[in-house]
């Protein structure tokens, strides 16, 4: 990439230096130091730039030093001013004090088929009888249907119940509080049927788009018999995944095609596509590009807003978007620059999507096709269109693969074998079914035509889910329990960009380096499994309805399973599978209680656990005589499990 050809990345990489530098320092007051210090070089860099002038090439060098100090100092300031949690009324700021809260349900989703989760954004707290202004983000729990907040938008009191969300236990499992905080919620809450009240408010622009979104969604539904079917053109078209069956995603996820159930520039390609071919039949020809394309980008931004301006979307829009105006001026575009461009506005609206994985991917994806494409595509040359077509698609697919491959492996300790193969056939197949099912909606309401067509789709839908599951049921479809830090991602990241230069660029010597990473790499990787071998950690799931103790002993890891007969289990051996793979516990040995538990609601304190039948004593032998001496309470000896202290949990 020639970096005098794209000033627009190296501006935005100053400006992501300047959001991290916020994330990570401990005092913010250095925000003011930075700020002033960069404003001050920046006006005496152009002050000295005018002035002596004939020495240019040292003066813009200068200049361009300030100019990338002030974009380190941009981002900074921009993260300061976003984060609510900087501000004198944040609700936080009151928590114990505040007895009400009032704000607008700006987002809903449902949690179960009675049940909804909202995020609020709060207004006013009630505090000593007076309502006061605040601000901040809450996600509640509301008893309630989702139907029936879909059709109005709603303002609503509740009590205050909120809660920190819990954090995660062991380093594998995934931090559903640091989720949150990305997106500024910092408290939950259940709230109980009276203690909220809803009040009906006005919609804005953006309430209204995504009211429209939901009445297609319904459309889809109402017109489209089969539940596959519309699940799919629902995912595809809008991004509505509520109602996609588990299994089916869990079958995306292992062939490496999941990407398609998500929004990205595929899909927002496609929909462009269709909406330029419609206006290309209604606007004359002679005016095609100066009419047709600004109409079209207007559609797109609308859809764009429509679907919740995703990051993988926004930025395909924004791409776009910098593409057509290239054509329309007859400009060539840089595509490392409107990648950057993309980034730098999606982050300036929002600099915490830097920690969302949706941008992560959605960025890595695109920056790693335009990094590897050219040269995975010229290790593989042919005349035959094609075999071009077919090489051209597996390169794609193969750099998109490459570029988020880290990060993959980081966040879902998962690699799909045969993405490759599942790609070249369901990425055509997910286009043609993106085109049909969006002729099929509009189509619908034609009786014979709609409904030949709406049969054509289900049959393509079965045919093509049929086909994930097929790739998704091959042995070894899916490497799993692979788990790196982050420090090994960005080895991985490093040693495959080494190897694709070396392969490219055959006449530069890159072994040494390439070498030097892969053994970095090995030792980085080794010492981390060596600590977790070393570890012993206890294992605790304790709530209302059951108890699960445990303890890693080198090797061996002792649990016990408490719970009234009654009781159903969830998955537990699937976590219990997951910490020993963790931890490298080879052995497990399961301890049963001597007496049936007639209730739940468990109350564990070191070393009893009991609850309103039942008391038991739990540990390894010492502790078991010691307690023997004290009480009659019947006793689980457990290895040399060390509990530690819990309150009654109740989830």
């Amino acid at each position: 990439m020639n970096w005098a050809k794209a000033p627009i990345v190296r501006i935005t990489l100053f400006y992501i230096i300047g959001i991290i530098i916020y994330n990570h320092l401990p005092s913010h007051n250095f925000f003011y130091i930075v700020t002033l210090l960069t404003t001050f070089l920046l006006v005496l860099s152009f002050g000295f730039y005018f002035y002596y002038s004939n020495k240019i090439s040292l003066h813009t060098w200068y200049l361009a030093l300030t100019i990338f100090l002030s974009f380190i100092a941009l981002g900074y300031f921009r993260s300061y001013t976003f984060d609510e949690r900087t501000k004198e009324d944040f609700y936080a700021n009151h928590l114990d004090k505040t007895s009400y809260y009032f704000g607008d349900i700006t987002d809903i989703k449902a949690s179960s088929q009675t049940r909804t989760k909202a995020t609020v954004n709060l207004k006013k707290m009630l505090i000593d009888s007076q309502w006061v202004n605040t601000n901040g983000k809450v996600l509640i729990y509301l008893n309630l249907p989702i139907d029936s907040l879909q059709d109005n938008d709603h303002s609503i009191i509740f009590i205050n119940s909120l809660q920190s969300p819990n954090l995660p236990k062991y380093p594998y499992e995934f931090n559903y509080a640091q989720y949150l905080a990305n997106q500024q919620v910092y408290h939950t809450g259940f709230i109980n049927d009276y203690d909220f009240f809803l009040l009906p408010r006005e919609s804005t622009f953006l309430e209204q788009l995504s009211r429209v979104r939901n009445k297609i969604v319904e459309i889809i539904y109402t017109n489209i018999s089969d539940p596959a079917s519309a699940n799919l053109i629902a995912a595809m078209l809008l991004g509505y995944k509520d109602a996609m069956d588990a299994e089916i995603i869990k079958d995306f996820q292992q062939a490496g095609v999941v990407h398609l159930l998500a929004l990205s520039g595929l899909h927002v390609g496609i929909i462009y596509g269709g909406i330029y071919l419609l206006l290309s039949f209604i606007i004359p020809f002679k005016y095609r590009n100066k009419i047709t394309i600004p109409l079209a980008l207007i559609t797109l931004w609308l859809y764009t807003l429509m679907v919740g301006a995703m990051p993988s979307v926004v930025r395909a829009a924004i791409m776009l978007t910098l593409l057509q105006i290239g054509v329309l001026f007859n400009r060539p575009v840089n595509n490392y620059n409107s990648l950057a461009t993309a980034a730098l506005f999606i982050l300036i609206a929002n600099p915490l999507q830097l920690y969302s994985l949706g941008f992560q991917l959605s960025f890595t994806a695109v920056l790693g096709i335009f990094f590897f494409n050219a040269p995975l595509m010229n290790i593989c040359k042919t005349n035959k269109k094609w075999l071009k077509w077919v090489i051209g698609s597996l390169s794609v697919t193969m750099a998109a693969q490459l570029g988020t491959l880290p990060l993959t492996i980081y966040y879902f300790h998962q690699f799909p074998t045969y993405f490759l193969i599942a790609n070249l056939i369901a990425v055509p197949m997910a286009s043609i079914l993106i085109y049909i099912g969006f002729f099929a909606i509009i189509l619908s309401f034609i009786p014979f035509v709609g409904l030949l067509i709406k049969k054509i789709f289900a049959l393509l839908v079965k045919l093509f889910i049929l086909f994930i599951r097929f790739i998704s049921d091959l042995p070894y479809s899916t490497l799993s329990n692979i788990y790196i830090d982050p420090l090994s991602a960005f080895l991985i990241g490093i040693i495959i960009i080494l190897i694709v230069l070396q392969i490219y660029y055959k006449n530069i010597k890159i072994y040494p380096s390439l070498i030097i990473t892969v053994i970095l790499f090995g030792i980085n990787y080794n010492l981390s499994i060596a600590k977790r071998i070393r570890e012993n950690p206890s294992f605790e799931i304790l709530n209302n309805k059951y108890a699960v103790i445990g303890q890693k002993e080198q090797e061996k890891f002792h649990y016990l399973i408490i719970k009234p007969d009654s009781a159903q289990l969830p998955d537990i051996n699937t976590k219990i599978d997951m910490f020993c793979n963790y931890y490298y516990c080879k052995n497990n040995n399961s301890y049963d209680l001597q007496d049936k538990v007639k209730s739940s609601a468990f109350y564990l304190n070191n070393p009893v656990i009991a609850n309103k039948d039942q008391t038991f004593v739990v540990g390894d032998k010492k502790e078991i005589l010691h307690w023997k001496e004290l009480t009659k309470l019947p006793y689980i000896e457990i290895g040399w499990y060390r509990l530690r202290y819990y309150d009654i949990i109740d989830e």
